[in-house]
């Protein structure tokens, strides 16, 4: 019989999380593992997809976390789509939107809104940059980093 797919071959394309592992890798090689963030994957019951009014299928917050301080985190962002990943629903912490609401209004995003669509992964890398090098990140990475290295000292 005829392959009714024809020449396709898969291929491995980014995700959004695939993006930010790459993301949470890089974290602990410069804290040199004291600070740590990881993706935890929430209730799909937070965002609705206006297009199809369920809710999104991923849903995942992206917690940063010390390696002396196990039962706290700080919930930076949650990213919410479905199978096919872009358009996304970024939902960012209030804090660190308000530092960064200029760059967001660059990429035409309004920071008023309580999540931002994402149209695609040039989109996210960008947002993703504003974040992660703001300095209300900065500051929360630094205090925990403080925060760890003085445990160690008991």
């Amino acid at each position: 019989m005829e392959n009714l797919w024809g020449d396709f071959k898969p291929t491995l394309i980014n995700t959004p999380n695939s993006i930010l592992d790459t993301s949470i890798k890089q974290l602990k090689t410069i804290s040199n593992n004291f600070i740590y963030a990881e993706l935890a994957q929430s209730h799909g019951n937070e965002i609705v997809n206006i297009t199809s009014g369920r809710f999104y299928k991923f849903n995942f917050a992206f917690l940063i976390k010390s390696k002396y301080l196990e039962n706290y985190s700080f919930k930076a962002f949650s990213i919410h789509y479905d199978l096919i990943s872009y358009p996304l629903q970024l939902k960012i912490d209030e804090t660190i939107k308000k530092s960064i609401r200029s760059q967001i209004m660059s990429l035409g995003k309004d920071p008023n809104q309580s999540q931002i669509t994402i149209s695609n992964e040039n989109e996210f890398i960008a947002i993703l940059k504003f974040i992660l090098q703001s300095e209300k990140m900065k500051e929360i990475i630094n205090t925990l980093y403080s925060i760890s290295k003085e445990n160690l000292t008991f």
